[in-house]
Formats: structure tokens, C-alpha cells, sequence
């Protein structure tokens, strides 16, 4: 079987139909496309319903792919979900594409100048256009509603099967701790991998690594965050092993 050494392997399973959109290619292949596709999901669905997906890339979006100035804005996501927030993850997962909605409750002015803030994406004249980086992809996560077991659980499922399908048998979670406490990469995560391996259902080798603080900590909150992680054991190292 094939080893992949680096893979958020339930955060995958998270932003995986049905738990959230897929804006990849090749499901997308324009931003009429993904508009389509947010839109669709707002169907019956209430205002304070956050509409989540991941996978976008601009080399596959026609528009973009073609002009390098056209840029994805917010303007895009609120003509088709004006009221309910709308977040999608790119495909390397360190930038995010938000409506108008979500810039407000990050307290980040769609109308003022935020040529100060190098991960905020601005207009020519300096306003916000929805795409965001790092720290305040971060923080734009940090507002979606936490995560229940049951879905924790189910993309756990789903990404073991997309895994399989590929050869894949054995990985490395390269961060699965309290420095995410209430998404796919919570100390939660090594609960449902034991869970699946009590009941004979995990159907790859893992091998865990501990996230005891944010991306960019002091010393002091590495250590305090090292000093409350606390050792895990497995009843089958062989199959699941939390090894630093």
C-alpha cells in the first residue's frame, strides 16, 4: 500500500460532500459555477446556516485562468447568498474566499482601506475584496459553529474510503490537538480513530502528530501547550500510534 507522510486527513473528510461544498476541479470550472453551487446550498436553508467548502484553485477557474486580473471577490458570493455566511478554503488551505457576511462579523470594514493588512486582498482603492490569508483564514474558521462527533466521526469514514480507493493504507496526521479545539484538527480526532480501531472499521495504519499551539506561538505558549498535551496511548500501536 502507498504511504501519504503529510495529510490532514479528517479536516479532507470535513470538506467533503455532504458535510461541505466541493469548489475543486473538476466539480467547478468557472465562478458562475461556484455561484451555482453556493447558491444551490442556501436552498431552504436559514440565514445563521454557514455555507462551507473548499478546493478552489484559480488555474482552474475560466475567467481566471485567462486574465490574472480578474480577481474572486466578495461581490461574487453575496449576488447569490447576500445574508448567510458564506466561506470557501482553497486548495492548499491557507487562503480563504469570504462574502461580505463574514468580513463584518471579523470586524473587517468592506468599505475602509486595508492596504496595512498584507493578508487582506484589496481593491485598487484599498477595500477588502473577501479573499483572505493565514491568520485571518484563521480566524474566519474560528467563527464557523464547532464540529459534533457525529461529523466528526463521518469524515473520518469518508476520507478512509477516499484514501483506499487510491492505494492509500497508511498516514500521518500531522496535527491533532487542542490548538484547534473545535474543528477537524481537536484532540477529538484521536478519540475517533480509536473509536474505529476498538470496532475493527479503521481501515488504515496512523500515525498521529500532537498540535499543542497555534502556527506561530511564543516559546513560552509552546511549552505550556507541550506541558498540557499529556501522553495517549493505543491499545494497537501497529494500527494507531501517537507518536510526537
Amino acid at each position: 500500500g502507498i504511504n501519504d507522510s503529510h495529510i490532514q486527513a479528517i479536516s479532507l473528510g470535513y470538506m467533503t460532500p455532504p458535510l461541505n461544498l466541493d469548489v475543486g476541479y473538476p466539480a467547478v470550472r468557472s465562478i458562475a459555477d461556484i455561484a451555482a453551487t453556493v447558491g444551490d446550498a442556501t436552498v431552504g436553508r436559514p440565514p445563521s446556516d454557514w455555507i462551507v467548502g473548499q478546493g478552489w484553485d484559480v488555474g482552474y477557474l475560466a475567467g481566471c485562468a485567462s486574465d490574472p486580473e480578474r480577481l474572486l471577490t466578495r461581490h461574487d458570493l453575496d449576488a447569490i447568498a447576500p445574508d448567510h455566511p458564506v466561506l470557501l478554503v482553497d486548495f492548499s488551505y491557507h487562503t480563504a474566499w469570504v462574502n461580505t457576511e463574514v468580513l463584518r462579523r471579523l470586524g473587517i470594514d468592506p468599505g475602509a482601506d486595508h492596504t496595512h493588512d498584507e493578508a487582506i486582498v484589496t481593491f485598487p482603492n484599498g477595500t477588502a475584496t473577501g479573499v483572505l490569508f493565514e491568520r485571518w483564514q484563521r480566524e474566519a474558521l474560528e467563527l464557523v459553529p464547532p464540529m459534533t462527533d457525529a461529523q466528526r466521526e463521518t469524515a473520518t469514514r469518508l476520507v478512509m474510503r477516499q484514501l483506499n480507493a487510491l492505494g492509500i493504507t497508511s498516514i500521518t496526521e500531522p496535527a491533532l490537538g487542542p490548538a484547534d479545539p473545535a474543528g477537524p484538527m481537536s484532540s477529538a480526532g484521536i478519540d475517533v480513530y480509536r473509536r474505529l480501531l476498538d470496532q475493527g472499521e479503521l481501515t488504515l495504519r496512523v500515525n498521529v502528530l500532537r498540535f499543542p499551539t497555534g502556527m506561530s506561538p511564543s516559546l513560552a505558549e509552546f511549552r505550556s501547550g507541550l506541558e498540557q498535551l499529556g501522553a495517549v496511548a493505543t491499545p494497537d500501536p501497529r494500527r494507531l500510534d501517537v507518536v510526537g
